[in-house]
């Protein structure tokens, strides 16, 4: 039993759609996908609790809580490793009207794979 929220079944996502059903490679590989975007999803709205899982699995692929933060969420979806590398970025230039804030990894870190997060 979980806390009432708003809850977002998808079943048959392409069952109409031939095109995209021929493109289909595999279940998992589309589970993927979809792990990837609400992981993404989760990172920019730290206010906003997130699970992810698949039918019938006890255990979610992504999760998250409403009082974590971005930097708390980037942990739980991308590793400890990818949290501990980050560092913050915020300026402001009020001549310019520019503001920025963010993560940003620094010069240290490597990894297997780019991820690029952009809001």
């Amino acid at each position: 039993a979980g806390v009432k929220g708003t809850v977002i079944t998808i079943e048959d996502l392409f069952y109409n759609v031939v095109n995209r059903r021929k493109a289909l490679k595999n279940p998992s590989e589309e589970y993927q996908k979809i792990v990837d975007v609400v992981g993404k999803y989760a990172v920019r709205f730290p206010h906003v609790s997130f699970t992810c899982k698949r039918h019938g699995e006890n255990s979610a692929d992504v999760r998250t809580t409403v009082r974590s933060t971005s930097l708390d969420n980037i942990r739980n979806v991308y590793g400890a490793a990818m949290a501990r590398e980050l560092l913050d970025v915020d300026a402001k230039d009020e001549a310019l009207r520019v503001k920025v804030s963010g993560l940003i990894s620094n010069g240290n870190h490597s990894s297997k794979r780019l991820v690029l997060i952009l809001f």
